[in-house]
């Protein structure tokens, strides 16, 4: 499962990197005209999506993707506390008795990812521990596992906060919340729902285009996001940009795809 996914995220990867190119793909994958001039700011790294989910249907017979949630996907602390919470009940003790239990730990590695992609944003490590800014709108119900989130980074030596974007300024060469100075952004906020504001709260985007911040995700990672992506990776026309296991692997677990439109 493991080399499946890599193969074909490697071959999302050559769809974001076309993507950029070729504005003719972006009508493709259905950006809108806001979302393509987003799409096309640096965020200073290559990764199109460091954080993303491949989800999918396992059975004894086949192993395929329905999707992938590449804009910025949840759950990750939330698991964390699920196996807090698990591993204490007596069920799960006794389970143990019989079968090895191996936690996966996710704060860990978005933490990492997180730093490795401001290495990759400076170009070399920081002179100071990062500062790290969760940005969403407020009053969101993945609230709780913000506040996860920021336990833990701070726990891990990170200062950190929550804030919405309204309660963002960028003035200097620097985004703050406050008076807290932000180095890095891990982007809660949907693209769809930070249109709406965008005019109205610009100091998110001022300081990204700016390259004052190292947002993960970045804007660009909503190339991925649309549905459409299974239509382009499904398309023989594209095929050119794969490799032959790259096509395989798409052929034996991307459905086939293609937009209707009227």
């Amino acid at each position: 499962m493991t080399h499946v996914c890599e193969t074909v995220w490697n071959a999302i990867e050559k769809v974001k990197d076309a993507a950029v190119a070729d504005l003719s793909l972006v009508d493709e994958l259905g950006l809108t005209e806001i979302e393509r001039e987003l799409a096309q700011i640096d965020p200073g790294y290559k990764a199109v999506s460091p954080t993303a989910r491949l989800d999918s249907f396992l059975t004894e017979d086949v192993y395929s993707f329905v999707e992938l949630n590449g804009e910025s996907p949840a759950g990750i602390a939330y698991a964390d506390a699920a196996f807090e919470i698990f591993e204490q009940l007596p069920v799960m003790k006794r389970f143990a008795q019989t079968y090895k239990l191996r936690r996966f730990e996710g704060r860990p590695l978005m933490l990492q990812v997180l730093l490795d992609c401001h290495v990759e944003f400076l170009g070399r490590r920081p002179d100071r521990v990062p500062h790290i800014a969760i940005v969403d709108l407020k009053g969101m119900p993945t609230q709780k596992e913000f506040e996860l989130f920021r336990e833990y980074f701070e726990a891990e030596g990170y200062p950190s906060v929550i804030a919405s974007p309204d309660e963002l300024e960028f003035s200097g060469g620097r985004l703050r919340a406050g008076e807290f100075e932000i180095d890095i952004v891990y982007k809660r906020l949907l693209v769809n729902e930070y249109l709406p504001i965008i005019k109205q709260h610009p100091a998110l985007l001022d300081a990204y285009r700016a390259h004052a911040i190292c947002m993960v995700n970045s804007f660009r990672s909503k190339i991925i996001h649309k549905k459409a992506l299974f239509a382009v990776l499904t398309d023989a026309r594209h095929a050119a940009l794969f490799t032959e296991e790259e096509r395989a692997m798409i052929t034996g677990h991307v459905p086939w795809t293609r937009q209707v439109r009227a």
